[in-house]
């Protein structure tokens, strides 16, 4: 998410957030001011990046720059879809997303294989909303779309997943 980082070190997890010094509507440098939201402060990641979001959001338009978050640049995967970070699950293959739509933010957990097709092999994902599935179940549903697919769920941070798969998986840490 633009400005925002899922940190997931061994004793520290939780949500960065790091925006540029701003003066008149400007960027002005190009260091930044940091403020990091705890994840034992709250009950699941949504509600940490929520609260992360919310910090972002009133330091640009206490300083009249909203227009930051607003330009084309603030997704990887076109459409208003962004990235919130690389393995933001702790699972290989399961990335935590963050969808920008009207009305705001739609988080979820999307399981991504690769299939050959005419000798192509082309990304495949399925991705499951927190808000239809919950938390936990989202984060299942996309470790079995990509176990029916692979055969394999590879956890390398128990500490980031928000549950066990329920389909076999190994711990790699």
């Amino acid at each position: 998410m633009k400005y925002i980082s899922k940190c997931i070190y061994e004793r520290t997890l939780g949500c960065n957030v790091r925006l540029p010094v701003i003066e008149n509507s400007q960027i002005v440098s190009k260091k930044s001011v940091s403020h990091f939201v705890k994840r034992s402060d709250f009950r699941s990641w949504k509600a940490c990046m929520d609260k992360a979001v919310k910090y972002r959001d009133a330091y640009l338009k206490k300083n009249n720059a909203l227009y930051l978050i607003t330009t084309n640049q603030i997704g990887h995967f076109g459409k208003g879809a962004i990235n919130t970070g690389r393995n933001t699950s702790g699972a290989i293959g399961i990335t935590l997303t963050a969808d920008v739509k009207a009305g705001g933010v739609h988080y979820g957990y999307r399981g991504t294989w690769c299939e050959t097709v005419d000798g192509e092999r082309i990304q495949k994902h399925r991705q499951f909303s927190f808000g239809i599935y919950g938390e936990e179940d989202a984060f299942k549903l996309a470790c079995r779309a990509r176990y029916k697919h692979l055969g394999k769920i590879v956890i390398k941070n128990k500490q980031a997943i928000p549950c066990l798969p329920d389909v076999p998986y190994e711990i790699r840490l």
